[in-house]
């Protein structure tokens, strides 16, 4: 269904993010996995999302014979996030590997 699709998720190391993700690959698409994967504010009483949290969601992908790459990033620094991606992709342009 969704085969030869890219789909980036955000908050994906846990919870409703990796389902969606998990979901998704599970149904044929590739997935850009992004998460904060740290502190979120100073003022939240949240548990953070860890590294190894958004590596078991590349994991749980990648079983699905999907690709999956990770992305430690914070969305609400649009300018930052938005470079990690753009060198992603002009990192795994035409590769068959990423």
């Amino acid at each position: 269904m969704l085969r030869d699709k890219i789909v980036v998720v955000t908050g994906a190391a846990r919870g409703i993010g990796r389902a969606i993700a998990v979901e998704m690959a599970a149904n044929g698409a590739d997935i850009v996995a992004i998460d904060i994967a740290g502190e979120v504010s100073p003022t939240s009483n949240a548990v953070p999302a860890s590294q190894e949290e958004l590596d078991e969601t590349v994991r749980m992908i990648k079983s699905f014979g999907s690709k999956g790459e990770s992305i430690k990033a914070d969305i609400r620094d649009i300018a930052a996030w938005r470079h990690k991606l753009i060198a992603w992709s002009e990192i795994t342009a035409g590769s068959t590997s990423w």
